[in-house]
């Protein structure tokens, strides 16, 4: 067990750098190397059994937007053992809580649910490495042998309590949004043609449309939870989806294909392969308390990958409802997974259609500041446009009419306020009851 293990925030104060790290290969004798040897010295990683570590190499791998993944060969004299080294993007302590992250992975290593967190140093972190997996492919997303224990251990996170995290429940997302409109509002583009994608995108009118769809939210969250709703609804099975959907839990927040890693000798394309299929959820940067039904809108919007074609690769309705059904079960604690009820799943999907929304808003914003910040090789501001468009085309299809009149209604952009969507607590109101309630 890694001695920072009980202390997550505790860093090596050694920095290493991409420039750097690139040229570490067995042969190597730069100071570069002689630096990565002292900072597997300060984790406790230098020797084992067979003694000393004999040499070290260290190999750039793919990975995600935000990050650098490096796999780290340590040698010793009669085994080689094998780790992920992560360098943190330029700029990402602006937006990310790395002390959030830390202390979620730590914890969820400690308990087995991740890989093992072996510590920090100045800019990184010394990671386990899980053999015999690979990150998902994003056709894969929509192979029920892959939902279906996304799902279930999706659950076992949201189940999760971390003290340490506990009271920074009540809005990471919208301070986190806010944060990144803060950020994206400053910056300018010495590339003309960049400026004026940044431009098109229309930051002061979509923080507008932030303000608006967190009052249309809240307000709906109100209408579910309250003590009325609760009554006029007699608890139908679609009103208790819809506020199991409201919960908030302890989220992974970016559940997109790179952040899931399963089993890599099963075929997943077999439809009875579920049973064999090991899932891990790995990258906790922006886990935080949030509401159950984002991480699933969220995911369903990651179908995609980064080429994201929101029209041809968001879920289809089977594909969801069985993914909520399959993650009801295990939240009802139920053996059979056919016995939810259908009025709870319709409920609980509703919103968890409402929070695509939050979905399209979040990374699209965070993909602009990432413009103006990550030294990666990524075109964010085609991408934070492609999330824009998708934020109207699922408030248009999943909130419907009000969302319409609000987008189109320019010159009452900067005074709407969102009514109190009673529409979908009438829903329930007219619903069936459930036993299963």
């Amino acid at each position: 067990m890694s001695a920072f293990l009980n202390n997550p925030l505790q860093k090596v104060p050694i920095g290493l750098f991409l420039d750097e790290i690139d040229h570490i290969t067995a042969e190597d004798t730069s100071p570069a190397k002689t630096k990565f040897l002292q900072l597997i010295e300060a984790l406790g990683l230098s020797s084992d059994e067979d003694g000393p570590v004999v040499n070290v190499d260290a190999q750039k791998i793919s990975g995600g937007i935000t990050n650098a993944l490096y796999i780290v060969h340590l040698h010793f004299a009669h085994q080689k053992k094998t780790m992920v080294l992560r360098l943190f993007g330029f700029g990402t302590e602006q937006f990310i809580d790395r002390k959030v992250e830390n202390i979620v992975f730590s914890s969820l290593s400690k308990s087995g649910h991740g890989p093992t967190f072996y510590g920090l140093f100045e800019t990184g972190r010394v990671e386990g490495f899980l053999p015999n997996v690979q990150s998902l492919e994003p056709f894969e997303m929509s192979l029920p042998a892959v939902y279906r224990p996304v799902a279930s251990n999706l659950v076992r996170l949201h189940a999760t309590s971390i003290p340490e995290v506990d009271m920074l429940q009540h809005a990471w997302l919208w301070n986190k949004l806010e944060l990144f409109f803060d950020l994206a509002a400053k910056l300018s583009f010495s590339s003309p043609e960049k400026q004026a994608q940044y431009n098109a995108l229309n930051i002061p009118r979509m923080r507008q449309e932030l303000r608006w769809y967190r009052r249309y939210i809240e307000s709906l969250h109100e209408a579910i939870t309250s003590t009325e709703a609760s009554a006029s609804s007699q608890w139908s099975g679609h009103h208790f989806g819809q506020r199991l959907a409201m919960q908030r839990v302890l989220c992974h927040n970016d559940l997109l294909c790179g952040n899931i890693m399963r089993t890599s000798d099963v075929d997943v394309t077999q439809a009875d392969a579920a049973a064999a299929v090991d899932i891990t959820l790995i990258d906790y940067e922006y886990a935080g308390y949030n509401h159950r039904a984002y991480d699933l809108a969220n995911h369903f919007c990651e179908f995609g990958g980064f080429e994201f074609n929101i029209r041809k690769d968001f879920p289809t309705e089977a594909v969801r409802r069985d993914f909520i059904r399959h993650y009801l079960a295990r939240v009802l604690s139920l053996d059979d997974v056919d016995s939810v009820d259908e009025d709870i799943i319709a409920g609980f999907e509703d919103i968890v259609l409402r929070f695509t929304l939050a979905s399209n808003f979040f990374w699209g914003t965070w993909s602009v500041v990432q413009a103006g910040s990550s030294s990666i090789d990524f075109d964010y501001l085609s991408y934070a446009a492609l999330r824009y468009e998708a934020y109207v085309l699922h408030g248009t299809e999943y909130i419907g009419e009000t969302f319409v009149q609000r987008v189109i209604d320019e010159d009452e952009a900067s005074k709407a306020v969102a009514p109190t969507p009673t529409a979908a607590v009438a829903d329930a109101d007219t619903a069936p009851s459930t036993d299963s309630a």
